[in-house]
């Protein structure tokens, strides 16, 4: 399911999470020509971020984030076959070890983080 893009997943509070770079790639297998919801939850690192949706060169939905866990739930229309679904953020990436006031030795590219992906 997780493309390129993305950290390693993380335990937090027992609830898998992965935090994505600005750019990311969900991949769904589809035995069939269908239209799925894709629902997660997303917060922002460090400042209010912008989370595009695009699938293949198409954008199908623009959120805004806030830096605190917030529901996305995206319909996506799928192919029979593989579909990469694209995941950006305009803004770009930050890391902690930039940040001086976080005192934070993390130096990953962080966007948002991503925990209860779903597809219904």
């Amino acid at each position: 399911m997780f493309g390129d893009g993305w950290h390693e997943s993380e335990n937090w509070a027992g609830t898998p999470t992965r935090w994505m770079r600005d750019d990311a790639n969900i991949i769904i297998s589809s035995p069939e020509d269908c239209t799925v919801k894709l629902s997660f939850h997303v917060f922002s690192f460090y400042r209010n971020r912008t989370l595009e949706f695009y699938k293949g060169s198409d954008l199908v939905e623009r959120i805004e984030v806030p830096t605190n866990f917030i529901e996305v739930s995206v319909p996506v229309r799928l192919i029979k076959v593989t579909n990469i679904i694209r995941l950006h953020v305009p803004e770009g990436c930050d890391r902690p070890c930039d940040k001086r006031e976080l005192n934070n030795p993390d130096c990953r590219c962080l966007s948002v983080a991503v925990k209860d992906i779903a597809i219904s």
